[in-house]
């Protein structure tokens, strides 16, 4: 079946005819998850609620062309959720502190602890959302104008967004 037929099955209440969606994209979607979540548990954790979520929400899809963006969309807001959900506990707790796995970012290929420290601490730097952009684009590949769909913005914001987030990068790499 294509796209849009298991979609339309989907539709009708046919969770096997979504398993298959999800599939086809199982390691984007899991990478995505994984990214913000930074704990393969949590990972698949999110990336249930969001089968789930899609499973009751899929009815309000009005394009099936788009079921990935929109499946995209849902799952990185339940991640933002979830990550607000564990800022507002370690707050709580009196814990700033949150570590960023560096090994999803940067590879262990001969780089010095110095440079993931460096890597870090510009990660840490930046802004959710500049976060976000930057998975979207750098990590999962996605173009401009899905990226725009997804974040529900322009696509010149986007362009925007992330040239201020590359020149911000290129402004805190020096200072190290």
């Amino acid at each position: 079946m294509d796209l849009k037929q298991l979609v339309a099955e989907s539709k009708k209440g046919n969770i096997d005819s979504l398993i298959t969606l999800l599939s086809a994209k199982q390691d984007m979607l899991y990478k995505i998850a994984y990214t913000y979540t930074q704990n393969p548990y949590d990972a698949e954790d999110v990336l249930s609620e969001a089968t789930i979520k899609a499973f009751n929400k899929i009815r309000q899809l009005k394009e099936p062309d788009k079921f990935y963006k929109w499946y995209t969309t849902v799952l990185i807001n339940l991640c933002r959720a979830r990550y607000n959900k564990q800022q507002k506990e370690l707050s709580r707790l009196n814990s700033d502190r949150q570590e960023i796995i560096l090994e999803e970012v940067v590879p262990d290929f001969s780089v010095s602890v110095e440079d993931k420290i460096m890597v870090q601490k510009i990660l840490q730097s930046l802004k959710h959302s500049e976060r976000d952009l930057l998975v979207l684009r750098f990590m999962e590949d996605f173009t401009i104008k899905e990226i725009a769909e997804i974040m529900n913005v322009a696509e010149g914001t986007v362009k925007s967004r992330l040239y201020r987030t590359l020149k911000k990068i290129k402004k805190v790499w020096r200072e190290y």
